[in-house]
């Protein structure tokens, strides 16, 4: 484990190296724009605001956590600063240290040592994997915190779980919301089989879960709800990646022309009418568009859905076509038979229910890194199965040719 780590820690500190060396600091923060400027308008005192300019008020256009983390760093390193930036790059770094420690305890816990060292050994040294250290977003925590909510899901389905157990998932739901809220698309699944699992016996403790992770939210879904008026759990930009993805002349999966950071219409937009009413004009204009428009939708979702599992970021394109294909093999399988049901719940989840708010909107090829450690284990556990069935097989046709003819 202490190797995997190292190797994940060594692999994405040489890439930060050679990135910071050749890299101007102000192209780092601009990847990140809107975390850092929001972070920036919370140093000068101007509140959780300005995504995208000065001044331009509240917003709800990301989840909190994040922009707090940036904000920390601007506040003692100064605004923008090198400092700042190898503070995140540094949080990058310990967040996939930790990571590969827990993909292998997921793998051991769920599957074998060999297929526990294979998967956190993809993941450590993949390209892809190691190319998002580089970037200042919530990628790195939210990364470590779907790893966590996994390993979490593994303790608490167990009989001998203690209550602090299931007050730690929980806080683990309420701080994964406030960093990524796609997280919480893996949430019901869980707590739904927990509720119901061994006849109802957690069902006590479920609900103590949900609790806390309620309770974690519910302070910026009132503070949302007195700066717009109306219910925003975490995050309301819902109706702009919508809009983003469904308008007339998109260009496929990942188009962001009518971004406002891309597209000066669409920011004077959004500085006019104020965010609330832009996300609801966004999300009104979607809508209509999906409704008039149900072939073009259904070839842009199709074609959103390849790019989810298809799309490299640094690699060619075999390698996530080959692991997402023995990921889907390998839940199906941990799902049709009997005896791993229980534990194929988190990786169904993250299958199936993660990328759902993407396939509608618009895919990134980097959405999918919260989920890539379980991509990675559900590789190597198809990997390894396979091995298996043909050894297994060579050994029968083996000791059948060795029999002595009748």
């Amino acid at each position: 484990m202490l190797a995997l780590s190292g190797l994940a820690l060594a692999a994405r500190f040489v890439i930060v190296l050679m990135y910071v060396h050749t890299t101007p600091v102000a192209d780092f923060w601009t990847f990140g724009f809107e975390p850092s400027h929001i972070a920036a308008a919370l140093v000068r005192g101007f509140g959780f605001s300005s995504p995208f300019t000065d001044h331009s008020g509240p917003t709800a256009w990301i989840p909190p956590a994040y922009p707090w983390l940036i904000a920390a760093a601007f506040k003692v390193f100064g605004i923008y600063s090198a400092g700042a930036l190898w503070f995140m790059l540094a949080l990058n770094l310990v967040c996939a240290t930790l990571t590969a420690a827990v993909i292998y305890l997921i793998g051991l816990r769920c599957f074998s040592p060999e297929i526990a060292f294979g998967g956190a050994f993809l993941w450590a040294a993949s390209p892809d994997a190691v190319a998002m250290s580089v970037r200042i977003w919530d990628i790195g925590p939210a990364t470590l915190l779907g790893a966590l909510l996994v390993l979490w899901y593994l303790r608490v389905v167990q009989p001998e779980a203690r209550p602090r157990d299931w007050m730690i998932y929980g806080t683990l739901w309420g701080v994964s919301a406030l960093v990524s809220t796609t997280l919480l698309a893996m949430m019901p699944l869980a707590m739904i089989v927990l509720f119901l699992h061994d006849r109802g016996r957690m069902r006590r403790q479920t609900a103590l879960a949900v609790g806390i992770a309620i309770l974690i939210m519910l302070p910026w879904t009132i503070r949302n709800y007195a700066q717009f008026g109306r219910l925003i759990p975490i995050r309301g930009n819902f109706g702009a990646e919508l809009w983003a993805g469904n308008h007339p002349g998109v260009q496929g999966p990942s188009d962001e022309s009518l971004h406002p950071l891309k597209s000066e219409e669409e920011l004077n937009a959004y500085l006019t009418m104020g965010e609330s009413k832009y996300m609801a004009v966004c999300q009104r204009q979607a809508t209509t568009f999906i409704r008039q428009n149900p072939r073009p939708f259904a070839v842009l979702t199709r074609e959103r859905i390849l790019s989810f599992w298809t799309a490299p970021l640094v690699m060619t394109s075999a390698w996530p076509i080959g692991c997402s294909v023995l990921a889907w093999v390998s839940t199906i399988l941990l799902l049709v038979r009997r005896a791993t049901r229980l534990v194929a719940v988190p990786f169904a989840a993250a299958m199936f229910f993660f990328p759902f708010s993407y396939y509608i909107s618009h895919a990134e090829s980097y959405f999918r890194s919260p989920i890539e450690p379980l991509i990675s284990l559900l590789t190597a556990y198809g990997f390894f199965t396979c091995l298996e069935r043909i050894s297994a097989r060579g050994t029968a046709a083996s000791a059948a040719s060795s029999l002595p003819d009748s």
